[in-house]
């Protein structure tokens, strides 16, 4: 779908624009802008039957992006916990049942944040350490 079809769908959908935009259930990050076709792996597409929306064909193309791409990324709440495990999650606009909750997600999306960042960490200490010449304990 190239941009002109984009925004004609979005203003099909929500002609007064006020609707928030998510994509695959999470909120736009930012428009990046238009990239060459390569710009983050190979070029794939998608065609979609115009009446039953049914997907007509699919592969790679790279003629299908000889105008560039334009990228929008997305944010999750996961992509920020991995980032900043502490960062407070508001919660408030969810249900109080254990089952419909979020919060065994958010936990778990904070643990392995944790996890990532205490690896992210000693891969700096080991990289440093070596630029530097400096032996660690207890390294092989």
């Amino acid at each position: 779908m190239n941009s002109k079809e984009l925004i004609k769908q979005l203003l099909l959908h929500d002609p007064e624009g006020n609707a928030e935009v998510v994509i695959d259930g999470n909120p736009i990050n930012f428009v990046q802008g238009v990239e060459p076709y390569y710009y983050d792996g190979r070029p794939c597409f998608v065609k979609r039957d115009d009446k039953s929306n049914k997907i007509i064909a699919a592969g790679y193309n790279n003629k299908v992006y000889e105008n560039g791409k334009l990228v929008i990324t997305t944010f999750s709440l996961e992509d920020l916990l991995f980032d900043d495990p502490e960062f407070p999650i508001d919660l408030s606009g969810c249900s109080s049942n254990p089952i419909l909750s979020p919060m065994e997600k958010i936990k778990k999306w904070k643990e392995q944040g944790r996890s990532l960042q205490k690896e992210m960490s000693n891969l700096d200490l080991k990289r440093d350490a070596q630029k530097f010449g400096i032996k660690i304990k207890n390294e092989n």
